[in-house]
């Protein structure tokens, strides 16, 4: 069909059928020759017709009436639907996430990038949406890892974190554990094992660091030793069993590294190893004590106003991770009032909502001048007796 036959069949159309024969000849020509964005308008100006509104939308919506309002951003939903899906089909991602977006049909796309075999052309594409739009972090971060290294996905977690909550910040760092100590565990067996690690299924990491007598040598590291060092900080967020002894692996490899590669931290971690070490093994029922011993007495010794809140936050992560959130609660009120605590810490009434317990809570609020925190403890603790 010619273009002129096209305007020729408009015509035709709306003499022999109405204006619902009109658009029923668009919208199918439309699809047909995959013009996905006129098709959307074309879906537009069809639902402002139906509704006795002038067919070109001229920005007005906000001025309309209800329920007129709505029954106009019900039919843009409906075509942002339609056409994002039909772009879906067509492997048009990108495209597709303008419409999908706005219906909030963001599953829709992350199914679809999922199962999209990942290549030298559309890999760039996929990360972005998956990872920097949030439509599947996880999975962009896995495949930021496969396709660009550790170097890259440590730059990307420290830009991404800030904007994560705690679930997701949590998720990325996992990833980049098992990712680290897979590197470390490969780079071992070669090492250790020589020709035969092609052929061998490689020992458990502590084993093979068991064959190697005394620390290693002045300029030789497994893995790059400042992606060590980073990854081991990231895995304080973490707190499932599994993900939790990977990490406290890499720090006993990082224990016997040169001090030419064991840079000091910050407070509480001044032995970056040696103390994240410490922390994860208590979380694993293993040398409890002494790890609360020395991140008490680290909460009590650095000063606030001068090195932050870390110390007095990760004691109380500490506690309230080994079931103990009534001290949690009472170590993070040490903390004098205007000092804010990050997003690591959990808050007074998340460790007050774990303990059972609103009383201190009520406590530091009135000690603070927090008369709404105050009122919030004192309801919910009557919530909570009525329950």
């Amino acid at each position: 069909m010619t273009e002129d036959t096209a305007f020729e069949q408009v015509d035709h159309e709306l003499s022999s059928g109405g204006t619902d024969a009109v658009w029923q000849q668009l919208t199918e020509r439309f699809r047909r020759e995959n013009r996905f964005h006129e098709l959307f308008d074309a879906r537009l100006s069809q639902v402002r017709g139906r509704l006795g509104l002038p067919l070109y939308a001229s920005g007005e919506l906000d001025r309309l009436p209800e329920p007129l309002r709505s029954q106009v951003e019900e039919g843009y939903l409906a075509a942002c639907r339609e056409v994002g899906g039909l772009l879906l089909q067509a492997g048009k991602l990108r495209e597709a996430w303008m419409y999908l977006r706005p219906a909030g049909e963001a599953e829709l796309l992350k199914q679809a990038i999922e199962r999209t075999a990942v290549d030298d052309e559309n890999g760039q594409e996929l990360i972005e949406l998956a990872l920097y739009e949030g439509i599947s972090p996880a999975w962009g971060f896995d495949q930021l890892l496969t396709q660009r290294g550790t170097c890259n996905a440590i730059s990307t977690y420290e830009s991404l974190a800030p904007g994560l909550d705690r679930a997701g910040q949590q998720q990325l760092a996992a990833q980049l554990v098992r990712h680290l100590h897979g590197e470390l565990s490969a780079n071992l067996a070669a090492d250790v094992l020589g020709e035969e690690a092609e052929s061998t299924i490689a020992p458990p990491l502590m084993e093979m660091l068991a064959r190697i007598e005394g620390p290693f040598g002045e300029y030789y590291c497994h893995v790059d030793a400042s992606h060590l060092a980073a990854i081991v900080r990231y895995g304080r967020l973490l707190t499932d069993a599994g993900d939790l002894l990977l990490a406290w692996e890499l720090t006993q490899y990082g224990c016997r590294l040169h001090e030419n590669f064991r840079h000091p931290g910050e407070e509480p971690f001044t032995d970056t190893f040696a103390h994240h070490g410490l922390m994860f093994a208590a979380q694993l029922g293993q040398r409890v004590d002494e790890a609360l011993a020395h991140f008490a007495q680290r909460a009590a010794e650095v000063d606030v106003r001068q090195h932050g809140t870390a110390a007095v936050e990760v004691y109380a992560i500490l506690l309230a991770r080994l079931g103990r959130p009534a001290e949690a609660i009472r170590a993070i009120a040490q903390i004098p009032a205007g000092i804010s605590t990050s997003r690591f810490a959990p808050s007074l009434m998340e460790l007050s909502e774990q303990a059972g317990e609103f009383r201190t809570y009520q406590d530091v609020c009135r000690a603070r001048g927090d008369l709404l925190g105050y009122a919030i403890g004192r309801l919910e603790e009557e919530r909570r007796k009525s329950d």
